[in-house]
């Protein structure tokens, strides 16, 4: 087996990973932010490493769903994988339309977010004495070269998909307001999600860990959304975006010693502090 040093991270809707992959383990791993559960997962020869966001507090066929307002796991499962050499990372994420010209079941692949008006959250609240290095740029917090890797890749599996895409969020559990969706319009936000990807890129940025992300669009907020329906497109899409995940895996995670040259540099000594391994050469 190959280890690819991948990982693709999951959300809603995202439930048949056993239909999706050669074969899968849950793997639990205890840390400091508390107890989360990961898949170990093999396709042909090679294997990467899956989470789900949602479900990451007990193993995935437990399906022990959490809205995402209130994800126990965070940061637990960014400390996980990078604890299990995880170097690059890719996103699938459920999202709401405000640029009209998308499409429903359509992807967007996000190159930048608002950032909420509470901050991101960072490791910086979570080690004593956090030093000065978490004041630093991150104009680009998603990776450009794995963004365009994933665009390709979702259109060879014939999914509707647009590389760029500006993303804003919102805590929820309820979807925004008339008000929220016109001012997201007049800044030239594409669409909006829980405050999930951004936390995702934010916690594994400082890390040294570069993230791409396929949000699937399931909903227009402005209208009403029948039960389920979320589910039901993600269950349509999610397939196309995780095969594509994996075929991005396949073609990089294949070459003897990969880097990802914008992969973001982790914070000075904050591995180190987390008693994670450093990155070496494969």
């Amino acid at each position: 087996m190959i280890d690819t040093g991948f990982a693709v991270i999951s959300g809603t809707g995202v439930t048949e990973l056993a239909k999706w992959v050669d074969g899968y383990e849950d793997v639990e791993v205890k840390s400091t932010f508390g107890r989360v559960w990961l898949q170990l997962c093999s396709k042909g020869n090679l294997y990467f490493w899956h989470v789900n966001r949602h479900c990451a507090s007990r193993p995935l066929a437990e399906a022990a769903y959490e809205l995402a307002p209130f994800i126990s796991t965070r940061p637990g499962y960014a400390w996980a994988l990078a604890l299990k050499g995880v170097r690059a990372a890719l996103g699938i994420s459920a999202v709401g339309m405000v640029n009209r010209k998308l499409t429903v079941g359509s992807v967007v692949i996000v190159t930048q977010y608002v950032t909420p008006k509470n901050g991101v959250d960072s490791f910086a609240t979570l080690v004593p004495k956090p030093p000065p290095a978490f004041y630093r740029p991150w104009s680009k917090p998603f990776s450009p070269t794995l963004s365009q890797a994933l665009f390709e890749a979702c259109k060879e599996v014939g999914l509707t998909v647009q590389l760029g895409g500006n993303l804003d969020n919102i805590l929820g559990p309820r979807f925004e307001t008339d008000l929220d969706l016109c001012i997201a319009r007049q800044l030239g936000i594409d669409v909006v999600g829980m405050y999930t990807v951004t936390r995702d890129s934010a916690y594994l940025g400082e890390l040294g860990i570069p993230l791409a992300c396929a949000c699937v669009v399931t909903d227009d907020p402005s209208q009403p959304l029948p039960e389920g329906e979320v589910e039901r497109i993600m269950a349509l899409v999610a397939p196309g975006a995780f095969q594509a995940e994996v075929n991005v895996i396949e073609r990089i995670g294949r070459q003897p010693g990969w880097t990802i040259p914008d992969a973001p540099e982790p914070v000075a000594g904050l591995r180190q502090r987390l008693e994670l391994p450093e990155f070496a050469p494969r």
